[in-house]
């Protein structure tokens, strides 16, 4: 859905004549208009969204997000992200108040896994510094493998979505869900020594 605002911004500010290549643009008060538009968006459509993805969207590769402030992170691979469509809707409101009431009801078990998935997505950051691509790697699809973990058990999953995971660990990928999960996309990241033909 962000995806979708964000390029209809782009579009309507080009058809309004107010840029000739918005997608290209690296105009500070551009890319600031995409985003506020595009948060608007996830606002309607999700409830209280983070800013991840609007954000992201607008300004792309990797950024860390942290208490609301975005900042770019530095990275000597380009990355290969395989994205794959669960075809199952979900609903990002449902999801967010169900981990919201199950903060609530059990705040000792809850806390310790998104503290966790805190400490993976620091350690990942941390992991762009590794010079060894195959360590680089084999410590990102950790992380990944990891993470689906402790949001599956938060409940944020769904039978789909561990299908896929499954069936890309039989080729050599660690999958998870991207977004509030519960169906929409999986992610694997696909290292270069993976065989073309896989």
């Amino acid at each position: 859905s962000v995806c979708l605002a964000s390029g209809l911004t782009g579009v309507l500010h080009q058809i309004q004549g107010n840029n000739s290549n918005i997608f290209n643009s690296k105009s500070t008060t551009v890319n600031r208009t995409v985003c506020k538009y595009a948060f608007l968006s996830e606002k309607i459509l999700h409830g209280n969204p983070s800013g991840i993805d609007n954000s992201i969207s607008t300004y792309g590769g990797i950024r860390s997000f942290k208490k609301g402030d975005l900042t770019p992170v530095d990275s000597k691979r380009k990355l290969r992200i395989l994205l794959v469509n669960t075809n199952t809707f979900r609903n990002t409101k449902d999801l967010v108040l169900r981990v919201k009431e199950k903060r609530i009801t059990y705040p000792e078990i809850i806390e310790p896994v998104l503290e966790a998935i805190d400490g993976i997505s620091s350690r990942f950051l941390s992991a762009g510094s590794l010079e060894d691509d195959a360590e680089y790697y084999k410590t990102v699809q950790d992380l990944i493998e990891y993470n689906q973990s402790l949001l599956s058990s938060i409940g944020v999953s769904h039978p789909t979505l561990d299908d896929v995971c499954l069936t890309l660990r039989k080729v050599g990928l660690t999958g998870k869900l991207t977004g509030a999960g519960g169906g929409g996309f999986a992610l694997a990241l696909v290292p270069p020594s993976l065989p073309e033909k896989t």
